[in-house]
């Protein structure tokens, strides 16, 4: 019987031993690609500076759209780090709101900014093969919007001071 409950024991230190290795990988790894993310945005403007500086800005449109999904790239990331690691329901509720607030701004903004400004940007700079490409990207983005739309807006509503009854 008492060897029945020391191994049990064991187990239970190595199963805490082995998660405490897990979530510190886990960080590392999250603020690797916390990083990564700021670098990314850091070297989009810093490249979008220099055009400037260059009076070249037949690429605004362009740039704009790279930054804008960088910035909600890195704040989603953020946004559902904290949602899943948060305890406490308020909090989390918090959190969760404002992911879904943040992604449901995404896909009302995201369909015109890769519209038409953008694909006669591409034509006007010789890149009119990739205007196919883009209409496809906006075509799945209005495909995820149209298909998940309500279903962000109630939870969003529901976590919010847009309660519904």
């Amino acid at each position: 019987m008492n060897k029945i409950i020391v191994i049990k024991y064991f187990n239970k230190i190595r199963l805490k031993h082995k998660l405490n290795i897990i979530n510190k990988k886990r960080k590392k790894s999250l603020i690797k690609n916390s990083l990564v993310r700021e670098e990314d945005i850091k070297t989009l403007i810093n490249v979008w500076t220099i055009f400037k500086k260059s009076n070249i800005n037949n690429f605004n449109n362009y740039f704009n759209v790279c930054l804008y999904a960088s910035l909600v790239n890195r704040d989603v990331f953020i946004l559902w780090v904290k949602y899943t690691e948060e305890t406490d329901p308020v909090t989390k509720g918090l959190f969760g709101r404002m992911l879904m607030m943040t992604i449901i701004e995404f896909l009302e903004d995201i369909n015109g900014m890769l519209g038409k400004e953008l694909s006669q940007e591409l034509k006007r700079n010789s890149m009119s093969d990739l205007v196919g490409e883009l209409n496809k990207i906006n075509k799945k983005f209005s495909s995820i919007k149209k298909e998940n739309n309500s279903t962000l807006r109630k939870i969003r509503n529901n976590a919010s001071a847009h309660k519904t009854k």
